[in-house]
């Protein structure tokens, strides 16, 4: 991204975006944006990957998703935001997108197919099945229900 407070780089986008110009200053942070949403200010979000009991305040964001007439998620598996939601929007994770290393720490390309795979399959069960393999773990032994 672009800094908002440098006039070049709004001038650019402007341009590239066909309006006139763009704000001299940052938008508002996490908690304004919460509290906008909570007194009416804001009539819609977009929210992506954030889990509600992350944020400073989780009882003042719950109102606050509450308030706002139109609540967009994207996100990889069902939360609370996505069941508050009006709209989820499934999004990839980085295995699926070809982001991941390739290298040794990543573990070489089969086993970032193998990732991309169960993401994909738990994306698909809603997350029971990855649900299962971590309860399998715990009792030390693999999910033979596979």
């Amino acid at each position: 991204g672009r800094p908002a407070t440098d006039p070049r780089a709004r001038d650019e986008v402007a341009a590239v975006w066909g309006v006139a110009g763009l704000p001299h200053r940052y938008g508002r942070d996490t908690g304004q944006i919460v509290e906008a949403a909570a007194t009416g200010e804001l009539q819609a979000l977009l929210v992506a990957g954030v889990e509600i009991a992350d944020l400073p305040d989780p009882a003042r964001a719950r109102a606050a998703l509450d308030e706002v007439g139109f609540l967009v998620s994207l996100e990889l598996r069902p939360s609370e935001i996505t069941r508050k939601a009006d709209v989820v929007l499934p999004v990839a994770a980085v295995a699926e997108k070809g982001e991941g290393r390739r290298d040794a720490a990543a573990g070489g390309s089969r086993d970032r197919d193998r990732v991309a795979g169960r993401a994909r399959e738990e994306r698909r069960s809603g997350g029971r099945r990855c649900s299962r393999r971590r309860g399998a773990a715990r009792r030390g032994g693999r999910d033979r229900r596979r």
